[in-house]
């Protein structure tokens, strides 16, 4: 028995050797990044800029829809995973949702990506503030929403 417990004992502590000396081989590989889909952006309408609005929100209990604003009017009106592509002039715009704005500046020709978002985990209660994400986007990130996204058309649609 004492000769089956060394056995034991010395397979044990090759076990434990190998798996430290491939775990301290180097940092974990960076995941590869994220392929930026091919899609077709609109066409910008002569004299205007496009603003793409995203509700990028996860999924929870919630219903999650939100209504975007630029300027005091209503343009677009988004449940959850959708979004809505918006024509307008170019020149200073406010958006605002759920209590959050963004600051544009458009010019002729332009496109703009905006997503809204309620993420819980952006807020770990109480001391982290509002789950509620409303910011500019990388067209690299909006091709992604595109891609995985359903389109809605305007708030009157």
């Amino acid at each position: 028995m004492r000769i089956l417990g060394r056995t034991t004992t010395a397979s044990v502590t090759t076990l434990l050797l190998a798996t430290l000396a491939c775990s301290s081989s180097g940092p974990p590989p960076e995941p590869a990044p994220t392929a930026v889909p091919d899609v077709q952006l609109d066409t910008v309408p002569s004299g205007r800029a496009l603003v793409y609005v995203f509700n990028a929100s996860g999924a929870t209990l919630i219903k999650n829809n939100y209504q975007v604003k630029a300027d005091g009017r209503r343009i677009a009106d988004l449940p959850r995973s959708t979004y809505s592509v918006v024509a307008m002039m170019p020149g200073s715009h406010k958006l605002e949702s759920a209590g959050r704005k963004v600051e544009l500046t458009l010019t002729e020709g332009q496109r703009a990506f905006v997503v809204v978002a309620y993420r819980p985990e952006k807020s770990p209660f109480p001391l982290g503030g509002s789950p509620i994400v409303f910011k500019t986007v990388s067209d690299g990130r909006a091709k992604v929403m595109i891609s995985q996204f359903a389109r809605r058309g305007g708030p009157d649609a």
